[in-house]
């Protein structure tokens, strides 16, 4: 009898992205058990990503002059995409359903007069023993009128049918604050919470960081701190195979 075939891989030391640990901020006991697991075992079968559609929506927001044509250009390019799978068409067909609800939602979004910049790739932030993924899709900076920088980012999120919970988009943002105030930004600017920022595409909300993002930060690190203690603990799906 043939062994059954492998559904998963485990992860034997911790690690979480931003938007993961933001989301376990804002779930129930028993959504955070399916979160946390999610992390520590990862799927072998490939999963939805959005990559298609979050560039061409970071795209459109670091762009100078906005014009909602080239959004529906860059639509329909996505549409007429040749797919080799029944996969690839699925992937697809969220990443168009994610710009069209942009296109759709497209005079509720509200970007200010700030400078937007494509963003580099960030060291992992470890929070009490945890590795944290931080990826931007925009940078953010603004100068004030005695000519100081001031620094930020932006951070997609969306899911089909589904508006992102707000303590979650409060929480990544307020991350995102406590990030840029690292040393290593230093000489960059002065981080600033209305410059940190989570929009939810499928609203048109932007979850700024808020007045407590430093107190909201904290809770953050010791919900990291708690993970990485119960790590090997954490029980695999049910159904996995490892």
């Amino acid at each position: 009898m043939a062994e059954p075939k492998k559904t998963h891989v485990e992860r034997k030391s911790p690690q979480i992205s931003l938007a993961r640990l933001a989301d376990y901020m804002a779930a129930s006991e028993q959504a955070k058990r399916s979160i946390a697991a999610s992390c520590k075992y990862q799927p072998i079968a490939r999963l939805i990503q959005y990559n298609d559609a979050k560039a061409i929506v970071s795209n459109y927001i670091r762009s100078e002059n906005r014009e909602l044509k080239d959004l529906k250009q860059k639509l329909e390019i996505l549409q007429n995409k040749i797919c080799d799978s029944d996969f690839e068409e699925d992937v697809k067909a969220h990443n168009c359903n994610y710009v069209s609800r942009f296109i759709a939602l497209h005079d509720d979004f509200d970007f200010k007069d700030y400078t937007y910049a494509k963003p580099v790739k960030f060291d992992k932030i470890v929070l009490n023993g945890m590795p944290i993924s931080v990826q931007a899709d925009v940078l953010l900076s603004r100068m004030t009128r005695t000519n100081k920088r001031k620094i930020g980012a932006l951070m997609l999120r969306y899911a089909k049918g589904k508006p992102l919970a707000e303590k979650a988009g409060l929480h990544q943002s307020a991350f995102l604050y406590e990030f840029f105030r690292q040393p290593q930004f230093k000489e960059e600017g002065e981080s600033e919470k209305a410059l940190c920022i989570t929009l939810d595409a499928h609203s048109a909300i932007a979850h700024e960081a808020p007045g407590n993002a430093t107190y909201l930060f904290k809770e953050m690190a010791a919900t990291c701190a708690n993970l990485v203690e119960r790590w090997p603990a954490i029980r695999p799906p049910s159904g996995a195979v490892l």
